[in-house]
């Protein structure tokens, strides 16, 4: 992509002052003459530095993701991030970037209206200020709303142009020059000299080359903008009274020469959500020839297939912090365990999962043919995944049956009961592992897996403990017919409540299950279970779904479930009325609703409807199933119209009766429609204890804080120029945010506040101060911006939406910290499920371990507002890093005695060798003057942290013998096992006679070897190895890519192949020759 860079000229030159070419009809007609008098200025330098980077934020769509994580472990990462795609920017981009060393980004697509009010002020440059003070990144907006400097000159085959075509700039065009300037000019050149001193002759311009798919011919770009580049440097003095010069540049040497000049920054602090774009519209299409587009429609497109990509990258996690405790174990056994063959499949699922990562996937903005392969992916990932980590629960049993074994107790059940099922009246055994890949423990965790329906079961952990347990059938919506529903017959979902859940630690189970609640109370009084008398079994752990689970029917005064803190109250229309928790009661309206998908300007990227959304019509309450057993109460509610095409709705509501989960409400939101719609759901917060809710603030949660929202009206959006009076249409669209982790609701006069923390991305729009909506699925019948079909019906599956809701009341800075930390525990619940392992007893059984495998006996971590990311091993220190988040507002201090006997320490993430920055020397002149931007046009930036501020804060860091965490911090702490001399002597003579036994065995090897080949020389011999080499390459048994053997082969069945076919086609014409020849001679003896 090119750059353009104003370089300094000779002494005595006046600074360039430029006006703004607005005209551009006028500018076609009388360019040269308006030049003059736009340029009204003395003879000065201007120098376009160009970097060719057409691949640089392409390398997604040339599937390069994964080299560039390869790049990055061997060389230095980058420090420039460089962001033309995406459809706004989070806040949280400056947090992340900076703490892995990104100093500099460059980013285009922020808004019309906030672009222009960069350029009016000349802020297109400025520093990014993150959650924290400390991380910060300079900022260089692209002039433009393309990736390119201007659709005028194709430079490439793939540009349609209007003008200046390939050919004009070889004729040397000078018309190309103008259009070029224009939009230089235009664009940026304005912006840049507002802060200019008087002695300053130099302005760094950057013009990019590079579209999307205008990387195919390379050497022609080359040429055309070398072509370019001369006609600038010949004529544009005289043309233009200035003299320009590109020159190809990188971006390191344009940061460099923009911080030779003496300017300092505002400061930004906040996000560029939601992207709303002024496009020109036809006059018959749009009343004022113009149109705004609000890109908060792809927040909720395709959220089945978001939710699969976030599912496969949490296992994708979960599988390499199995793997770093596996290497744990080996660590603390001092054995090592060849994982050779297990990295290299975590490579190649990095590689899948790197690729789903790219913008079009994760925002369900991509083709429908992209889909196919996107989904192809993860189901290889997934498969390859899970056959992974049964390799690595293999590898870790083997371990622990060699140290350990002896102490198996479920194994010492089994043996004693398998076979002798029959007389125990048992009909099946199913071995049930739990993988807690986090730092922090809970007690009283409740865990949810699928098992194969039985009438009547019992679990035991490895200390022949019985679990409390709930059985559930699952039922749901099986088709998109709304005349048929069908129950799933085998599979039920089986709660378990676990009562220490042990940091990084695996946790073992056996269900057993009976055909008879007699056989099962049998088998819990036998003398083995009760140890001949000396101790009594619960009966009740008996548990079967037939007694918990049933149907049931909502009259006219509701129906109410509860636990000890909660109570919600459904309606007769089987919507949530009322929510209580302790003294507090909350009185809501809840609605299905739609947007027309036919009669819209949606489309994938967009949130663009014609008027507001609408009641369903003959939308009905179906069913309603009732769950009333030890570990929680829910009501699943089912409801569906076909009166607008078919549509389904299902609410599975659930309040748990242990554990911290208590104090959460779960809800399961799942949604369907056969035909063009949009299905939201309305939710108004009418009362707070009788009193009429208002002037509620709503904060959208950006994965690290809650950032408040404001609630525009229309009035208020035209005055600041998102939105505008056009007829009967209401662009609703600019209350569009992205709740891509869950949404925080604040009453600040009544002292409330509601959390709602989502599985998935969604849209939340915002329609007055107390009355939101959330777009649970899309299916549109119309053609996007980009001209593409939009969702079809055909495209939609049944969306699966899962809320934890959390409501407290709220009025000073310790039950705010209170309810983030149960909101955040909301967060964890759904996305850091952990890795459970179910598979049924069979003949093998006694070749497994069915033991508990723990490494810390006490939480690191007390609670789970400190969050491990990932798990690094570094072969060169032997040492093994964990990545964690705090994800407070404030500091958090972990006790080193838990780490214990393992040496430890804290280290920040950017001081990692592996993650050493490049960090730029210029970097220093960054300094901004801490005036804020945007004010006029974007509210103040205002996080939930800040509503009650802690006015006692103490910096527990400062003195702090232990490991600290500050707000928001992103660390790793390191560990290493601590060896005495006698050990350290001990192991190091150990590894010498394992390196002696290893030599022994390969001279061996080597020996037999060479008896072999003296005993049996024969070419027989030396066919059949050729033969068995040759079988390598069967189809199941491919090598893999890379594999010179491969290709090797390839060649030479090419070879062969060309070989044939020569000798055919000789052959054909040899044939065809004699043909000829005999039927000639055949003529002429005719004619004689």
């Amino acid at each position: 992509m090119p750059f353009l860079i104003l370089t300094q000229m000779q002494d005595g030159y006046k600074p360039l002052k430029v006006t703004i070419v607005r005209a551009f009809s006028i500018f076609q007609t009388h360019q040269s003459l308006l030049w003059r008098q736009i340029l009204n200025i003395n003879l000065i330098g201007l120098k376009l530095d160009i970097f060719k980077d057409g691949g640089m934020n392409k390398l997604n769509k040339q599937k390069k993701g994964s080299k560039n994580q390869q790049i990055g472990s061997k060389f230095n990462l980058p420090h420039v991030g460089w962001q033309l795609d995406p459809f706004g920017y989070s806040a949280v981009t400056p947090s992340l970037f900076s703490e892995y060393g990104i100093d500099t980004l460059f980013i285009t697509r922020i808004g019309t209206k906030v672009k222009e009010d960069l350029k009016k002020q000349g802020h297109l440059q400025f520093k990014w200020r993150g959650h924290n003070p400390n991380q910060e990144l300079f900022v260089q907006v692209y002039q433009g709303e393309v990736y390119t400097v201007t659709h005028q000159i194709p430079y490439d085959p793939q540009m349609k142009a209007k003008s200046c075509g390939f050919e004009d700039i070889a004729a040397e065009n000078l018309m190309c020059l103008d259009y070029f300037v224009q939009d230089v000019v235009n664009n940026f050149m304005n912006t840049t000299d507002l802060h200019a001193d008087k002695g300053d002759h130099v302005f760094h311009i950057p013009a990019f080359f590079g579209d999307d798919f205008t990387y195919t011919r390379g050497q022609e770009t080359f040429y055309y903008i070398d072509k370019f580049a001369n006609l600038l440097s010949k004529h544009s003095k005289e043309r233009y009274f200035i003299q320009m010069d590109i020159k190809y540049s990188t971006i390191d040497e344009y940061l460099e020469d923009i911080a030779k000049v003496n300017t300092t920054y505002p400061i930004y602090q906040g996000d560029f959500l939601p992207y709303i774009e002024a496009m020109n519209c036809p006059v018959e299409e749009c009343p004022l020839g113009i149109r705004f587009d609000y890109w908060s429609g792809y927040y909720s497109t395709k959220p089945v297939f978001k939710q699969q990509i976030r599912d496969l990258l949490n296992l994708q996690r979960n599988s390499e912090k199995l793997l770093m405790f596996s290497l744990f174990v080996q660590y603390l056994a001092s054995e090592e365990m060849d994982q050779r063959g297990i990295i290299q499949i975590l490579n190649r699922t990095r590689e899948q999962t790197s690729i789903l990562t790219h913008h079009d996937a994760i925002t369900g903005t991509h083709t429908h043919h992209a889909k196919k392969d996107y989904s192809l992916r993860i189901d290889q990932a997934t498969t390859l995944l899970k056959a992974n980590n049964q390799d690595i629960l293999q590898q870790l049993d083997i371990l622990m049956k060699k140290y350990q074994g002896e102490h198996d107790n479920l194994f010492n059940l089994l043996n004693f009961l398998y076979d002798e099922k029959a007389k125990h009246g048992i009909s099946d055994f199913q071995h049930i592992r739990v993988f807690n890949q986090e730092l922090s423990g809970m007690s009283d965790l409740i865990v949810k897996f699928e098992a194969k329906e039985s009438k009547y079961m019992v679990i035991l952990d490895s200390n022949f403990n019985e679990m409390l347990a709930q059985q559930r059938v699952i039922k749901d919506w099986e088709t998109k017919q709304v005349d048929i529903q069908r129950e799933n017959e085998l599979q039920v979902e089986v709660s378990m409540l676990i009562k220490d859940y042990n940091p990084l630690s695996i946790l073992s189970f056996i269900m057993i299950t009976f055909n008879s609640i007699e056989e099962c109370r049998s088998f819990l009084n036998s003398d083995f279970m009760t140890n001949e008398g000396q101790f009594k079994r619960d009966e009740r752990y008996c548990y079967s779904y037939y007694e918990s689970s049933y149907q049931t029917s909502i009259d006219e005064d509701g129906i109410l479930i509860e636990n000890k803190d909660h109570k919600i109250h459904i309606n007769a229309q089987g919507m949530i009325d009322k929510l209580t928790q302790g003294e507090l009661e909350i009185a809501v309206s809840q609605n299905y609703m739609r947007y027309d998908g036919k009669d819209t300007n949606s489309g994938l990227y967009l949130f663009n409807p014609y008027s507001k959304a609408e009641l369903i019509e003959g939308l009905r309450l179906v069913k309603v199933i009732k769950d009333d057993g030890p570990l929680f109460q829910c009501l699943k509610i089912f409801h569906q119209s076909d009166k607008q095409g078919d549509i389904l709705f299902s609410n599975d509501i659930c309040l748990d009766k242990y554990g911290d989960s208590q104090d959460l409400i779960h809800q399961n939101l799942r949604a369907y429609t056969s035909t063009y719609n949009e299905l939201v759901l309305r939710q108004q917060i009418i009362e707070i204890n009788g009193k009429q809710a208002v002037n509620l603030d709503f904060y959208t949660d950006d994965s690290i804080k809650q950032i408040k929202r404001k609630v525009y009206t229309l009035q208020e959006a035209i005055q600041i120029g998102i939105s505008m009076a056009s007829g009967q249409d209401e662009f609703v669209g600019y209350n569009g945010y992205p709740c891509n982790n869950g949404l925080v609701i604040n009453g600040m006069s009544a002292g409330v506040s509601i959390g709602m923390s989502l599985s998935h991305p969604v849209t939340c729009h915002l329609i007055d101060s107390n009355t939101f909506e959330m777009i649970l699925t899309r299916s549109l019948g119309n053609n996007d911006i980009k001209g593409i079909s939009s969702l079809r019906n055909t495209d939609i599956t049944l969306s699966d939406l899962k809320i934890n809701l959390n409501i407290d009341k709220v009025n000073d800075y310790k039950t705010s910290i209170d309810f983030i930390n149960t909101y955040n525990l909301g967060k964890a619940l759904i996305k850091d499920q952990p890795l459970i392992f179910t598979h049924e007893v069979d003949n093998k059984w006694n070749k497994e371990v069915y033991m508990d495998y723990q490494i810390f006996k006490n939480s690191i971590i007390e609670d789970r507002d400190v969050q491990l990311k990932k798990v690094h091993y570094d072969e060169e220190k032997k040492q093994i890093y964990l990545y964690i988040k705090n994800t407070l507002p404030q500091q958090i201090e972990i006790e080193s005695e838990n780490f214990k006997p393992l040496e430890h320490g804290k280290i920040k993430l950017s001081q990692l060798g592996h993650l050493k920055p490049l960090i730029s020397q210029f970097q220093n002149v960054f300094i901004g003057d801490d005036r804020q931007i945007l004010q006029d046009i974007k509210p103040r930036y205002e996080t939930y942290d800040q509503i009650y501020p802690n006015f006692e804060k103490k910096n527990i860091c400062e003195s702090s013998t232990q490991i600290c965490l500050e707000p928001n911090e992103i660390a790793v702490i390191w560990v290493q096992m601590q060896f005495t001399e006698e050990e350290q002597a001990q192991i190091s003579n150990d590894l010498s006679q394992i390196d002696r036994e290893e030599e022994i065995r390969r001279l061996q090897k080597e020996q037999a070897q060479q008896n072999l080949q003296q005993q049996q020389p024969s070419l027989d011999e030396t066919q059949n190895n050729k033969k068995r080499q040759r079988r390598k390459y069967n189809k199941r048994e491919m090598p893999v890519e890379g594999d010179s053997r491969t290709h090797l082969c390839f060649k030479l069945h090419i070879i062969a192949l060309l070989i044939l076919a020569q000798m055919g086609t000789a052959a054909f014409l040899f044939y065809a020759s004699c043909a000829a020849n005999k039927k000639k001679s055949k003529s002429s003896n005719h004619s004689h």
